[in-house]
């Protein structure tokens, strides 16, 4: 999965914190993901990550 948006600030790990509200976009992708990637762009940043997904077949 790829996401891109204009901010060129790089997103912060932040420690788990259940009373926080928002940010834990980051820390969600980063359990889940077997990659991560930050690519500066132009104007902003390209974020990349890996997720595998479930070989079990739908019906």
């Amino acid at each position: 999965m790829t996401v891109w948006d204009s901010n060129p600030t790089t997103p912060a790990i932040l420690a788990p914190d259940p009373t926080r509200i928002g940010h834990h976009g980051l820390e969600i992708v980063m359990a889940v993901g077997q990659s991560f990637t930050i690519h500066r762009e132009p104007v902003g940043k390209r974020i990349t990550t890996a997720i595998a997904s479930s070989s079990r077949s739908r019906t």
